[in-house]
């Protein structure tokens, strides 16, 4: 658990480490099967199913939207983490609940729980249904470049009430891609 300004219990410690490390050892699986996969049957190699209901070929996964949010500081200029911009290429999900399919989800990282934490243990979700955000897709298709990678922009995230992140006391609200801490 956090103490609010403190810092984390040694039990906490040892249970994201545990999460992380479970977590890689599944990635590592994954990425095994996957090479296993890319070489024909024939060859001694092995196919993949998958159970996604979508045309990709392959059973791959589908790509998540993307946006590249640029963090800020409370009095608007950009964070610099190591002398380069700190900026998050954050996804977002359509329909990750069942009972409202085109339901649009954004998942971000929270800048301060990455100082204590592995990424992966810092992710928020914002949930259209929970706080209001809208995806402006005029942009959408630009191609936009992340440690050293091309993606495909979504768009722009546009006017986000404010959300929190659930581990920390870290408020804040997008726009125009920008994330604005609360003070």
């Amino acid at each position: 658990m956090f103490v609010k300004g403190g810092t984390t219990s040694s039990r906490h410690d040892t249970y994201v480490h545990e999460q992380e490390a479970d977590a890689e050892r599944r990635r590592n699986e994954e990425d095994r099967i996957r090479k296993i996969a890319s070489v024909p049957v024939e060859q001694g190699g092995g196919k993949l199913f998958s159970n996604y209901l979508t045309p990709n070929p392959e059973g791959l996964p589908v790509e998540t939207l993307k946006i590249l949010l640029h963090y800020l500081t409370p009095g608007g200029e950009q964070v610099y983490n190591k002398d380069k911009p700190l900026m998050c290429l954050a996804d977002i999900i359509v329909g990750l609940d069942v009972a409202n399919p085109t339901e649009l989800t954004l998942v971000l990282v929270c800048p301060r729980c990455c100082e204590r934490m592995p990424q992966g243990q810092c992710q928020i979700q914002v949930r259209q249904t929970n706080r209001s955000w809208h995806l402006d897709t005029a942009k959408g298709g630009e191609l936009i470049v992340f440690e050293g990678r091309p993606y495909r922009s979504a768009g722009t995230i546009m006017d986000s009430e404010k959300f929190t992140c659930p581990r920390c006391t870290w408020q804040a609200h997008i726009d125009k891609n920008r994330v604005h801490p609360e003070q």
